[in-house]
């Protein structure tokens, strides 16, 4: 199940896919500020020359995921002095079925890469990531399929109130960021904040959208 969530926008269709990792710029345009966003119903689906990464679980007896502690909801304030950006994609999604939305400082430049990144992703029924182990063997999947540079350890952590993990990484192409894993039945919710030049603006805009992250 799509978790249900309120309209808001989508990543341009348009926009061009490039190597790498990390969020890329792309030629949408750029939206306003609101003082707070959720997720549209409707997943974005983005083509991978890559299958989904695999886990050392074993699928449900139903192939399908506990849908006991799924994600149906996200809701988070843009922080103030950012604004919604739609010149972002993804270079390289984790999962085939995703939304995003990204915000950037209202005084970063049209080329700048500081960006913060909130997406949803659709886990694939097959894989079940359940538990915690489960869980880390998908982020440590990840890592290995997007090659990156491990700055800090994999660490626990909370994230509207529910468990969750967080990491510094350096990717392929010169990308620099802290990411969070917010796993819910089959949904994945990421929180990615990747700095270029504008690095105390983002991270004060980070902490200020992670203390406000509500789930459903």
């Amino acid at each position: 199940m799509v978790a249900a969530l309120a309209a808001v926008g989508t990543v341009a269709a348009c926009a061009t896919t490039v190597g790498g990792s990390g969020q890329v710029r792309t030629s949408g345009a750029t939206a306003g500020t609101a003082a707070g966003t959720d997720f549209p119903s409707a997943g974005t689906t983005a083509p991978s020359s890559e299958p989904a990464p695999s886990t050392t679980a074993s699928p449900a007896p139903s192939g399908t995921l506990p849908v006991a502690h799924d994600i149906t909801s996200v809701r988070y304030k843009i922080p103030a002095g950012f604004v919604r950006n739609n010149n972002f994609q993804e270079a390289v999604p984790l999962e085939a079925s995703y939304q995003a939305k990204f915000f950037t400082p209202s005084s970063a430049t049209a080329s700048g890469l500081d960006v913060i990144t909130v997406l949803l992703y659709r886990l694939p029924g097959t894989h079940l990531v359940d538990t915690r182990a489960q869980q880390v063997a998908r982020v440590l999947a990840y890592n290995r399929k997007l090659r990156v540079i491990l700055k800090s350890s994999l660490e626990n952590t909370i994230v509207g109130g529910r468990p969750a993990f967080d990491e510094a990484v350096v990717q392929p192409g010169g990308y620099h960021y802290t990411t969070w894993f917010l796993f819910g039945g089959a949904h994945l919710v990421q929180i990615s904040c990747q700095v270029a030049t504008h690095v105390a603006a983002v991270a004060a805009g980070c902490k200020t959208l992670l203390a406000s992250v509500i789930v459903g």
